[in-house]
């Protein structure tokens, strides 16, 4: 039975919206991106975080380099209530844990 024609709709353009999109554009299928703000990150103070999950992903997909060039890496990281309080934290040694904890060998990624 042949394949119909048809045109993929991407809701969102985070973190899932752009990866999803860039597979479909590298298997040659029509697809619409849908995004509510004209730029990849918006100014209302968002901007898209990578774990290492994340990282194995954007490496498998090819972009790994490129998004090397254009962005930062944390060196500390602090989860906080609504009012402040840090629950947990992480000042010092980020990216030693998570290459030794979160990024399997085959991949030699910088958190």
């Amino acid at each position: 039975m042949a394949l119909r024609p048809c045109k993929v709709i991407v809701a969102g353009g985070g973190v899932a919206g752009l990866s999803l999109a860039l597979m479909l554009e590298k298997h040659g299928i029509d697809f619409l991106l849908l995004e509510a703000y004209p730029d990849v990150v918006a100014a209302v103070g968002a901007g898209i975080a990578l774990a290492p999950n994340g990282l194995r992903l954007i490496e498998q997909l090819g972009c790994y380099e490129d998004l090397q060039k254009c962005s930062a890496g944390a060196d500390q990281v602090h989860f906080r209530k609504p009012d402040g309080e840090i629950l947990w934290g992480m000042d010092e040694g980020l990216a030693e844990a998570c290459i030794e904890k979160c990024v399997p060998r085959a991949f030699s990624l910088k958190c």
